[in-house]
């Protein structure tokens, strides 16, 4: 064991017992292996093993079983490597929970978001605290659609909650605006008369589908102001010179604007809950415009999040899975469901109440999802009706 772990057991009974116990149950199977490093995140320690020569690692992920019971945790993940490294990490439970809040990890971030303003931060959302116990941060304008998928009251609800007060809290309506579609009536409604929001939340399937209707015509309208501005993306056309302002929002051609173009617009991110439900329903009215949303929109600055339970072929066909790499799964209740978010098993192996796995462009990360309560989302949407207009009172 090496000088920097040695120092870490010393402030952790917890943490000594847990790694010595993984290497005498790997050792009496015959594993001959090392603890490298031990990490503490918010509701797991992630222990990493070096392996002796000769030792392949599907030795210890067979082993998972029996590292579970001996450790007597209800879960456990192993991930066999750790991508970029040659370890293994064995990440077992806390005894003891860390919360993870809205306060104090996603608006911290948002104000750093706020003074750098960089390429980067175009969208930022904050997936959690990680294995590491830092802070994850994501931009959902370079994801660019995002699928959030798992069992019922795994967290998929308090992380949307999160997302959007997120932006809320750091972008103005001038810069994202929100169509949220809720096919189940209960959970966000309290965001009605925000100032970010296209519209009303929507609740009614036929509302659903003129709103992805409309999401498909308008990007079919940036596309054509962009090319007549001579810029390739959304980045391009905001950041290029002055020009006279015009309204984007209206059903006419954009041939009838002439040489007025509208200095800039909005990022729109299509939040859909329960897409799973919208799908079973009206697949037939709404795939195409998924579809072509999920294909084309992205470089008009258009991203969708996608919040699911059921996790079959029916809900997430390939034509949609294939345009949207960015997935966070929740716990979900077979390794099949992990797989049809993931592409990858693991998240049924997950602690819940927020414990989630975010894939990414270089891997799969384990985060716990931060926490926001009823107060503090009637705050973030009282501070912003405050500074920008209550969109009921007009």
């Amino acid at each position: 064991m090496n000088k920097k772990n040695d120092e870490i057991m010393k402030n952790s009974a917890e943490i000594s017992s847990v790694a010595k116990r993984i290497v005498e149950v790997l050792t009496s199977f015959g594993v001959a292996a090392e603890v490298f490093d031990v990490c503490e995140g918010p509701t797991v320690l992630r222990v990493k093993i070096m392996l002796s020569p000769g030792v392949m690692y599907s030795q210890v992920t067979e082993l998972s079983e029996n590292l579970r019971h001996a450790l007597s945790v209800k879960s456990l993940r192993i991930e066999a490597p750790i991508p970029g490294e040659e370890y293994i990490g064995i990440e077992v439970p806390k005894e003891e929970y860390d919360k993870v809040s809205f306060v104090d990890t996603v608006l911290p971030a948002m104000s750093q978001c706020i003074i750098q303003r960089d390429k980067f931060n175009t969208l930022p959302i904050v997936i959690g605290k990680g294995v590491d116990g830092k802070t994850i941060l994501s931009d959902l304008a370079s994801l660019p659609h995002l699928i959030v998928g798992g069992a019922s009251g795994q967290g998929k609800s308090e992380f949307l909650n999160s997302l959007i007060c997120g932006l809320i809290a750091s972008r103005s309506p001038e810069e994202v605006q929100f169509l949220i579609a809720d096919s189940k009536c209960d959970e966000y409604s309290r965001y009605n008369g925000l100032p970010h929001l296209i519209e009303p939340v929507i609740t009614d399937s036929s509302r659903i589908i003129s709103a992805l209707r409309w999401a498909v015509t308008e990007m079919e309208k940036r596309l054509k102001m962009f090319a007549k501005a001579s810029v390739r993306n959304i980045a391009d056309f905001n950041s290029r010179g002055s020009v006279p302002q015009g309204y984007i929002f209206d059903d006419e051609s954009l041939g009838e604007f002439d040489e007025s173009l509208p200095k800039g617009v909005p990022y729109i991110v299509i939040v859909i809950d329960d897409f799973s439900g919208l799908m079973k329903n009206v697949r037939e009215k709404i795939e195409q415009d998924i579809t072509l949303l999920t294909g084309r929109a992205r470089a008009v600055g258009i991203h969708l999040v996608l919040v699911t339970q059921r996790l079959d072929a029916d809900v997430l066909p390939e034509t949609i899975l294939a345009n949207v790499p960015g997935r966070i799964a929740f716990k979900t209740t077979s390794s099949s469901d992990s797989e049809s978010i993931l592409d990858n098993t693991g998240a049924e192996n997950l602690i819940g109440k927020g414990d989630c796995l975010f894939r990414r462009k270089n891997g799969i990360c384990r985060a716990q999802a931060p926490y926001i309560g009823d107060a503090e989302i009637e705050d973030i949407i009282a501070e912003a009706k405050r500074k920008w207009g209550d969109k009921c009172s007009e």
